[in-house]
């Protein structure tokens, strides 16, 4: 006899200022391609990867949606509305740029506001540059701003330096948040059957 065969769509949305490398991390990851022009996403791009994850000895058919939402203040209006139904996002910042770093906090309250309490990894991206701009931000700069996004949100939050241009930690995101996705998942299972009496 067949095993049923469990089937899940999770959405992430990543999200931040224009031209701090949203499009070129999800490239990398989905095509494992950098393409070095840079091309402004106007509105919302969807990307979708199917994989098999095996969660506590079940199979589960994956296909993961992946939003990738304009960091233009234009389109500001627009996508949020995209945040809705989402399972996570991914916020990234270029360290190269205080200003990107400065409006993650913004970034991080209006994906609670219209998407709810759910997993945001926050990215550092462009570590490629640190040598070469004095002024770069430094990983506990980083760490800190997760920090307080997860205090002041009462969400959880995690931190990954990323290059896009180099693969560096790369898959590294897209991992931590499966783990973040699935382990809350779990947790409301758990949470469910306990007040069920289970």
């Amino acid at each position: 006899m067949n095993k049923l065969k469990k089937k899940m769509v999770l959405k992430i949305v990543i999200m931040g200022d224009g031209a701090v490398g949203k499009t070129s991390i999800v490239r990398r990851y989905l095509e494992g391609d950098f393409k070095h022009e840079y091309l402004m996403t106007v509105g919302v791009d969807l990307y979708t990867k199917r994989e098999k994850l095996n969660i506590k000895g079940q199979e589960i058919d994956v296909v993961w949606q992946i939003w990738d939402l304009s960091g233009q203040q234009y389109w500001r209006e627009v996508v949020s509305s995209f945040y809705k139904g989402a399972h996570g996002a991914v916020l990234v910042f270029d360290i190269t740029n205080d200003l990107s770093y400065q409006n993650m906090l913004d970034w991080a309250l209006e994906f609670s506001r219209f998407g709810g309490e759910r997993p945001i990894v926050v990215v550092g991206n462009k570590i490629d540059l640190r040598d070469k701009i004095p002024d770069s931000l430094k990983t506990d700069e980083g760490e800190r701003k997760a920090y307080e996004i997860s205090r002041l949100l009462g969400i959880k939050t995690t931190y990954v330096e990323t290059s896009a241009l180099e693969n560096i930690n790369i898959s590294n995101v897209f991992d931590k948040m499966k783990e973040m996705i699935i382990s809350e998942a779990i947790e409301k299972i758990v949470k469910a059957n306990i007040g069920n009496g289970s």
